[in-house]
């Protein structure tokens, strides 16, 4: 490799600004680890360099560098030749990194960017496609500038901490994190179905039947089984937050209330959505987590079964009266399997409550796994406005 010693030309009406778009000018620069490189666009060659010019004691603020790409037989002799700094250029070049000084690339780029699936106060979820892999994905774009309240800051981060710690095959999975300027975006796997509330929606009478309710509710509770054995409690679970995939199988997502802390550590937040809150949520009592996250699966498999929900009320204030009493009323039509479930998972006392390990081993769950029909696709609503909303409503989670 040649290293020559460059000067500004005069310039001209006909010269441009950079005459030659090719070329490499390296300005060294003095460090603690040495001489480092920045690269600027081309400019004319003046003279070769001396031996002292291409020194690691030359002044950094008289003389440039051009570096021309050696041939392949000069390679390994040319790069031996070289000063540190156009080593350092010249190793970055070779491995396609920037190189020393140069701004890398975003990894945004790697993704072509779709229509929008959904909207909140403080992220957009758009759909992407990998370029390379034309792989799916959905993109989760939080705006920095509308997070800069310390609760909502960390808020985010303990959403993405979580997400990184998911493993499981029926839970969403973060695939990276693209940290720009302005945004945060969290790059997850797309799921091409619907939600099980959309799923429950097509049906008639909004139920389904006990097979199949008992195969999803397995496939949840495996979901649910997974975190608790990590420390994470969901205390969001709802029929929108489960999605199914194109093989009608379980996805659990929003993660954005979730919390990762010892199975018995207590705490005294109230969230979640009011039909599936638990009697200690309401009643503004300390809690753990997990068995609030049980009493949600108790209104969950209710609500697949019954085709309703187990708690209703005009407003909030009669919703937690009932709630908190344990007030509901079992439908005649539902088989003894399911009711004994129900019963055990909406027990007003937490204590009493199962455990998510416990469940698995419920005799209507272990019975009768093996007769569960092969799964279908989600069939498609004739309104097709159905099917988009709830599964673009459950794909955000912009708590």
């Amino acid at each position: 490799m040649k290293a020559w010693a460059v000067s500004r030309p005069p310039r001209t009406p006909s010269t441009p600004k950079y005459a030659d778009k090719t070329s490499l000018i390296v300005k060294p620069r003095r460090s603690a680890l040495g001489e480092k490189a920045v690269l600027r666009p081309g400019l004319e060659l003046s003279r070769p360099l001396t031996a002292r010019d291409n020194s690691a004691e030359m002044k950094p603020s008289h003389v440039k560098l051009f570096v021309r790409t050696p041939t392949s037989a000069a390679k390994r002799e040319g790069f031996r030749s070289m000063s540190p700094p156009m080593r350092d250029l010249a190793s970055a070049k070779a491995l396609n990194r920037p190189a020393p000084g140069e701004k890398p690339k975003s990894k945004l780029e790697n993704y072509a960017i779709g229509r929008q699936l959904g909207q909140g106060a403080y992220a957009v979820v758009r759909l992407g496609t990998h370029k390379a892999t034309k792989e799916k994905v959905a993109i989760k774009s939080y705006e920095k500038s509308k997070l800069l309240d310390p609760h909502r800051k960390m808020s985010v981060k303990r959403e993405v901490s979580i997400l990184e710690k998911l493993t499981h095959t029926h839970t969403i999975k973060l695939l990276e994190t693209i940290d720009s300027v302005k945004h945060l975006n969290l790059v997850m796997e797309y799921v091409g179905g619907c939600s099980l509330h959309g799923y429950i929606r097509q049906r008639a009478n909004r139920r389904i039947d006990p097979v199949e309710a008992r195969r999803l509710f397995h496939q949840i509770l495996l979901a649910v089984e997974y975190c608790h054995s990590q420390n994470i409690t969901h205390r969001d679970l709802k029929l929108e937050n489960i999605l199914l995939d194109d093989g009608n199988n379980v996805k659990l997502i929003d993660f954005g209330f979730s919390t990762c802390m010892p199975a018995d550590r207590k705490t005294s937040t109230f969230c979640g959505t009011p039909s599936y809150m638990a009697p200690e949520i309401v009643g503004r009592r300390e809690y753990t987590g997990p068995p609030a996250d049980i009493w949600a699966l108790g209104v969950l498999l209710y609500a697949i079964i019954c085709g309703c929900f187990p708690f209703k009320g005009a407003n909030d204030t009669e919703l937690y009266r009932k709630i908190q009493r344990g007030m509901y009323v079992i439908p005649e039509f539902v088989q003894e399997g399911p009711k004994r479930l129900m019963r055990k998972l909406l027990q007003v006392d937490p204590s009493k409550r199962p455990t998510a390990s416990d469940l698995l081993k419920d005799e209507w769950i272990e019975t009768g796994l093996s007769e569960v029909p092969q799964p279908e696709p989600p069939k498609v609503s004739s309104d097709s406005s159905i099917h988009e909303n709830d599964l673009l409503e459950s794909l955000v989670r912009l708590m």
